[in-house]
């Protein structure tokens, strides 16, 4: 037996309940009803660093997780197909785009002709590829002194 900073003596515990996981059961009722971390170790009275240590460590909590995640989604999803309906633009925009982003989503091409002429498509990401693409790079890192 050691002593602590205090130099007072360890005593060995019981196990936290955390440890037990027994906070289980009650996180991910939480976690389904409100997909908050945070809220869902309060409720079940675990640390988020434990709850979060039995999740990278048990694969099987890891998939319960990520399914009362995706259940506590499916509820705000529904919610927000509702007010979409109910006239919200800026949800119905967002729900189109998320779901059918080759029709809804943002699509950007640049078009560039070969030497013979052809038309050749390639699909642009971000302002750097842009940047690279008006450089006559294809890829690789854009250098500074050629811009502008």
């Amino acid at each position: 037996m050691g002593e602590d900073r205090e130099g007072k003596p360890n005593t060995p515990r019981a196990p936290a309940r955390s440890d037990s996981g027994a906070w289980r059961p009650a996180f991910l009722a939480a976690l389904r009803n409100s997909a908050n971390i945070r809220a869902s170790c309060q409720a079940a009275g675990v640390s988020r660093g434990v709850a979060y240590d039995h999740m990278r460590r048990d694969p099987e909590f890891a998939a319960e997780w990520a399914s009362a995640l995706e259940d506590a989604l499916d509820v705000v999803e529904a919610q927000a197909f509702k007010r979409a309906r109910e006239g919200s633009d800026d949800i119905v925009k967002f729900l189109l785009r998320s779901h059918r982003p080759k029709v809804y989503g943002d699509q950007r091409q640049v078009r560039i002709g070969n030497v013979e002429g052809e038309v050749l498509r390639q699909e642009i990401g971000s302002l750097a590829d842009i940047v690279r693409l008006a450089n006559g790079h294809v890829g690789g890192d854009v250098d500074p002194s050629e811009q502008g």
